[in-house]
């Protein structure tokens, strides 16, 4: 088994916003790219659900193909993305609180540790900046 390195991040944000507006845009796989920057094109197969598959194209070009790896309906889901790299694993989820809800965002990137170091200067920065970047666009779109 190749040894791995764990690179985490994470960004939470809180709106004024209802829950079904926030599902609405992640069980969207194919309109992704209203709030993720960093997508230049992603299709899902099937439907929005555990074990569906989606095509993701990034802005740099690189494809790839993800997995819906669980789903709780109306709370969050994550989804797993093997790269040439490693897996990544990407984890959403939503808390109602009166008003407002606040969403996470967080990924866990699993990388081979012969790798890590180029992964880590690399890439790993650009990803992170996707990060907090995607959710503030989600939020903004979300908001009532």
């Amino acid at each position: 088994m190749t040894e791995r390195h764990r690179f985490l991040a994470a960004s939470t944000a809180t709106v004024v916003a209802t829950r079904g507006n926030v599902w609405a845009l992640w069980a969207d796989v194919n309109g992704w790219t209203s709030w993720n920057t960093g997508i230049k094109a992603s299709r899902l197969n099937g439907n929005f659900k555990q074990g569906s598959t989606f095509d993701l194209t990034l802005q740099g070009g690189l494809t790839a193909v993800g997995t819906i790896v669980e789903v709780s309906q109306g709370e969050g889901f994550t989804d797993e993305t093997p790269t040439p790299f490693g897996v990544v694993r990407n984890d959403h989820r939503m808390a109602v609180f009166g008003d407002l809800v606040i969403v996470t965002h967080r990924v866990a990137a699993d990388i081979d540790t012969a790798v890590a170091a180029e992964f880590g200067t690399g890439i790993w920065p650009g990803m992170q900046t996707g990060l907090y970047d995607s959710l503030a666009e989600l939020v903004d779109l979300a908001g009532d």
